[in-house]
């Protein structure tokens, strides 16, 4: 597991590897949420990418899920949810695996 909390460290660490699972917040200081998922699912179209964002509208969720998000989760959220969606996403790798 790999924690970033710049966008800049985190946008070049998903062009140096895939990851199976990454959470990501729409609204970050230095780099789009929107354009970082883009990038993550064009780099590794197999990677989970979990949405978490205080500025949840519905066309943030559309958009979020056509580009291929597989949760998406307002804030403030328990983390009961976030653990959940993580947990799902493991599931769904692992079967696709098989």
């Amino acid at each position: 597991m790999e924690i970033f909390f710049r966008s800049v460290d985190a946008f070049k660490r998903i062009t140096e590897r895939n990851f199976d699972i990454v959470i990501t917040d729409l609204k970050m200081e230095g780099l789009d949420g929107m354009e970082f998922l883009t990038e993550v699912k064009r780099r590794s179209p197999t990677t989970e990418v979990v949405v978490i964002t205080g500025f949840a509208t519905m066309e943030a969720a559309k958009e979020s899920f056509r580009k291929g998000v597989f949760d998406f989760l307002a804030k403030p959220f328990k983390l009961r949810e976030i653990q959940e969606a993580v947990e799902r996403a493991e599931k769904k790798i692992k079967e696709n695996r098989t």
